[in-house]
């Protein structure tokens, strides 16, 4: 884990329905268990060890990084509160809603629900709360006469926009440009980005294999009846775990879940491998170079293969973390080089910061880590930008009106408060605030790894357990158990603080919380992980005897079982730490 990256600490993407009360207390009188007093005394030390390493990262203030402006968290709560369990009972629903909320009483990073209950919220509605619940800079601007008709009125923004739309643009969107990129165009939702940006993508690689010249007869009367050459059989390459949405054409390039694509018609279009890990990364540094080598060889021969089969790649969508699928990894020179393989064959490269956008790695977008000498071409975004769209370079541009469009083409109000969102990133230094809080959440995991050592595993282990599982950390990481049974156990043992997550993606769990811890925070992270993963230690070894390990991953497990000792296991801890 050393030399893990905290730009994925910081992200905290992922995946498990769940809901987890941590901080249990014993009653006066009643005997404490051996497991949970071990777990007491580890708390202690862990508590310790992490403050005296927050200490050695984090400025001598109440916020996290000196330099940076006063974080306004004086609407937050001061901890969370619980009334009942939950869901609880105004709240209870047998399909996908988890409960209902009570959004008046929301505040900063704390989630009510009907119950009264109040918890740290870590799911922010699937990563997209830029900045809390009600943030006083936001009610201040809905509060605003001059701002009315924009919240009232809602135009036909492609045909009859507001007279200050472009001005509104500057100040909002086209201030946080990628580089590369100066084409915007606005929509609604992560979705319908993408797959505007694939209509993008096939009409710039059509007006390039066409020319100069404008459409022929045959072409218009064609695409009428859904044919060639009017509709031409192009592809966009994707990634086995990647999400990219749910219409149609996104669908064909999302491979999470089973659920979101059964029944539905799609597209041969090719899905390439994304690399999976091993971890320690120090020490398996020459595994995951050929991993990702094999995962880039593998891209090149199905491009070579779609073009012999007259389904030419127009374009390759990729992630910067794979975040429904896994929470899924890999190298920034990956990145780099699978840049070089699109520009090589001639591909469209579009990075999809729908989740990863908006500061949540501590750069405002996530694929700016990667240091891209050419930048990508499309960059489609949503979620926490209040708004959704995609940035393109000039020569993506389309040639016609109408081209691409629908009624709204977004909402100028949203474009409004994303303004003012950016405005308090920029005023309260959120991305070094979130830098700092990644490396000192890594810091305290590190620590945590080392108090926390793996019991003996028999040998050889399973296949479908890591080659290196060394820590308990990465046990849990692996078998998950809580995703089954360790629900129960935990709620009924660990009382009186709360989050919520979510089940978004299939290994992990789901975690986005915002961009703007205090080192009081970080330290109840590591506070309250203390009991809870030690709780749930005891349950792993109790509930699986390391003598009877079966040669398949338990049902618990899904299909899938990453080795993985990193981000994953960073998630999971975080996830039980609040």
């Amino acid at each position: 884990m050393r030399s893990l990256t905290w730009k994925g600490v910081v992200f905290m993407s992922l995946n498990l329905h769940f809901w987890f009360l941590s901080g249990w207390q014993p009653t006066k009188g009643v005997p404490v268990p051996h497991g949970v007093m071990a777990s007491m005394l580890l708390a202690r030390r862990l508590a310790c060890s992490f403050q005296h390493s927050f200490r050695l990262l984090v400025p001598g203030s109440r916020h996290i990084s000196q330099a940076a402006a006063k974080v306004d968290v004086e609407f937050d709560y001061d901890g969370p509160l619980m009334k009942t369990e939950v869901p609880g009972p105004r709240s209870r629903n047998a399909e996908a809603v988890h409960f209902f909320c009570n959004y008046e009483e929301s505040r900063g990073n704390y989630l009510v629900d009907v119950d009264g209950n109040r918890m740290l919220d870590l799911y922010s509605q699937i990563s997209s709360v830029p900045i809390g619940y009600s943030h006083p800079a936001l009610l201040k601007l809905i509060q605003q006469p001059q701002n009315a008709t924009t919240f009232v009125n809602r135009p036909a923004l492609g045909i009859l926009p507001p007279e200050n739309f472009v001005d509104k643009l500057q100040e909002s969107l086209l201030s946080v440009a990628p580089k590369g990129m100066s084409q915007l165009i606005t929509m609604a939702c992560g979705s319908c980005s993408n797959e505007n940006a694939f209509k993008t993508i096939f009409m710039w690689y059509r007006s390039k294999e066409r020319g100069q010249t404008g459409f022929s007869q045959e072409e218009l009367e064609t695409c009428m009846i859904n044919q060639a050459p009017g509709c031409p059989d192009y592809s966009i390459l994707s990634f086995m775990g990647a999400f990219h949405g749910r219409t149609m054409g996104c669908l064909a390039t999302t491979h999470s879940k089973a659920i979101h694509k059964i029944d539905i018609p799609s597209f041969d279009w090719p899905i390439a491998p994304f690399p999976r890990l091993s971890y320690p990364l120090e020490e398996f540094e020459k595994e995951n170079q050929q991993e990702e080598a094999r995962c880039l060889e593998e891209v090149e021969d199905l491009i070579v293969k779609y073009r012999k089969k007259k389904k030419t790649v127009a374009g390759i969508i990729v992630e910067p973390i794979q975040s429904e699928g896994g929470d899924n990894h890999a190298s920034d020179d990956f990145f780099r080089k699978l840049r070089d393989i699109a520009r090589k064959h001639g591909c469209a490269f579009l990075v999809d910061e729908v989740q990863t956008g908006g500061g949540c790695t501590g750069k405002f977008w996530a694929h700016e880590h990667w240091g891209l000498d050419d930048p990508a071409d499309v960059m489609t975004f949503s979620k926490k930008m209040m708004t959704g769209g995609f940035f393109h370079k000039e020569e993506f541009r389309p040639n016609a009106p109408y081209r691409i469009f629908n009624t709204w083409l977004g909402d100028p109000s949203k474009n409004l408060l994303l303004a003012e969102v950016i405005n308090v990133i920029k005023r309260e230094d959120l991305l070094n605030n979130a830098a700092h809080a990644g490396k000192a959440l890594l810091t305290g995991l590190l620590d945590l790894q080392v108090l926390l050592p793996c019991p003996a595993l028999p040998q050889p282990h399973p296949p479908w357990l890591p080659r290196a599982c060394r820590t308990t950390l990465e046990l849990f990481s692996m078998v998950l158990l809580v995703q089954q049974f360790g629900t129960g156990y935990a709620v009924s043992s660990l009382r009186g603080f709360a989050h919520a997550v979510s089940s978004a993606g299939n290994a992990s769990p789901s975690l986005h919380p915002i961009p703007t811890p205090v080192p009081e925070l970080l330290v109840l992270i590591f506070l309250i992980l203390r009991h809870g993963l030690a709780m749930l230690a005891k349950l792993v070894l109790n509930s699986w005897p390391q003598a009877i390990l079966p040669p398949q991953p338990p049902k618990v497990l899904g299909s899938t079982c990453w080795p993985w000792l990193s981000y994953l296991s960073i998630y999971l801890s975080i996830y039980l730490s609040f």
